[in-house]
């Protein structure tokens, strides 16, 4: 073989190398949200890429698989260039350990392959991994159909060895438990990765302004992928949040999510009749209504509007649609709760203390707002529970749960106790409070708005200044 063959040899496996190291990160930087973007609108290279990239493991396997063999042919030509080229010199040990050719080739090659077949092809193919991913389609596809018997080889062999791993790391997920469950899905660095995303997504757009404007469908793509990004982010969000709601629903208690009596609109048997009912129902918007006898805390069933509609010809009475209750105590779980509703097909119950006395209403919604959030129709008035009237100044409602409050303002108000910031207050009060008066709570002034009654309506807190 000529110096000159073993010089296209080596400049062959070099551009070998340079191409699969290039390969390996375009498979990983190409934009899988613009390529399925392109693919729904009918360009069928890119569902080709599309179906091609979803086995990103066997082509990620062939990527290294070529860069090592290209360099290790890399190696021995180049020794073999040595060699022919200066035998005497090649065939002398240097140190007395390893000979000249193999040292030389060691300091010649290694700064050669890391500029050329490492840095150069990474950093290009990275910055243009879209453009070149489709250029590669073909040579991938027959570059895996060359390599195939090596890496099925290599992946059988993998699985062999890392076999003992794997079963050890499904048992140990098998052990996951609920805390670790929430902890994997704190949003913290759940937030903190979905910043980072939404910044590179800004930076690219911002890189891509001129050829935007120069370029309008390319234009339209980047706007419709950031869209897309942003609402990729937005639902992974709100899927973090169900799950880890989901998830706490066993150690939430029915007494924590019930409807108390004293916001309960329910109907007095003695006083109603139908006629009242139907107008109750037109003015709340609520579609069962709980009835009681005498006082509101002896609760012997519920009214279904949508039944006395359908079956009331004018002689019947309230008694004749009263449906029975189902009682629950209120230190029920509200995922074992969940699950008596769906065994049983009901749609609400009773909330029973410790002395039997009757003490809210619970029903489907209220549990499956524990999961999704806030369930709102267009019966329901806009509002919101929180509200700021200046800077460190905010109005609240008195029935504002306290570790809503918390998440809001960033306040640390104790929500062991008391569930609302209403019970925060009359804790820290004493005594029933009066309009404008006021306690100081954990670094919080808490003033009194307006009173409903005995109840506090509407509560203003105010950071205190250091």
């Amino acid at each position: 073989m000529t110096l000159a063959l073993i010089l296209t040899a080596i400049a062959l496996c070099m551009a070998l190398s340079f191409y699969f190291s290039g390969a390996e990160v375009a498979i990983v930087s190409a934009n899988r949200y613009r390529l399925r973007s392109m693919e729904e609108q009918g360009d069928a290279s890119a569902g080709r890429l599309v179906e091609l990239l979803e086995d990103s493991q066997r082509l990620l396997v062939m990527a290294l698989v070529g860069t090592n063999l290209a360099n290790v042919l890399t190696a021995l030509f180049f020794k073999l260039f040595l060699q022919r080229g200066w035998p005497e010199l090649a065939a002398t040990e240097a140190l007395g350990v390893i000979l000249w050719s193999e040292v030389l080739s060691l300091l010649i090659l290694t700064p050669i392959l890391i500029v050329f077949a490492e840095i150069l092809p990474k950093a290009l193919f990275r910055a243009h991994a879209d453009a070149l991913i489709h250029r590669l389609h073909f040579s991938l596809r027959l570059c895996l159909v060359l390599l195939k018997p090596v890496i099925w080889s290599i992946e059988r062999v993998a699985q062999l060895i890392l076999s003992p791993w794997s079963e050890s790391h499904r048992a140990t997920m098998r052990q996951l438990t609920r805390e670790d469950v929430i902890t994997l899905l704190s949003p913290e660095p759940a937030a903190a990765a979905d910043s980072t995303t939404a910044d590179a997504v800004e930076e690219t757009i911002a890189h891509d302004a001129a050829e935007r404007e120069r370029h309008e469908p390319f234009g339209e793509a980047i706007a419709r992928e950031h869209d897309g990004e942003e609402e990729r982010l937005s639902e992974s969000a709100d899927q973090r949040r169900m799950i880890q709601n989901i998830i706490e629903l066993h150690e939430t208690l029915a007494r924590e999510i019930m409807t108390p009596l004293v916001d309960l609109v329910a109907v007095d048997l003695k006083r109603y009749d139908l006629n009242m009912l139907k107008s109750l129902a037109q003015q709340s918007g609520f579609s069962r209504f709980p009835v009681y006898r005498d006082r509101i805390v002896n609760l012997i069933g519920y009214v279904d509007i949508f039944r006395v509609l359908r079956e009331d010809d004018g002689t019947r009475k309230l008694e004749d649609f009263i449906e029975r209750a189902h009682f629950v105590p209120e230190t029920k779980r509200v995922d074992d709760l969940l699950e008596e509703f769906l065994q049983m097909r009901i749609k609400n119950a009773i909330v029973v203390n410790e002395y039997g006395g009757c003490s809210g209403w619970i029903s489907r919604e209220d549990m499956l707002e524990e999961i999704v959030g806030e369930l709102e129709d267009e019966l329901d008035e806009p509002g919101d529970e929180i509200v700021e009237q200046a800077e460190g100044v905010y109005l609240a409602d008195g029935r504002t749960e306290i570790d809503h409050l918390n998440d809001v303002l960033g306040a640390e108000f104790d929500d062991q106790e008391w569930e609302t910031i209403a019970g925060l207050f009359l804790s820290e009060f004493g005594h029933i409070p009066q309009v404008n008066d006021s306690v100081c709570v954990d670094g919080w002034r808490l003033t009194v708005v307006r009173m409903d009654g005995l109840a506090i309506d509407t509560i203003r807190l105010e950071r205190e200044k250091n």
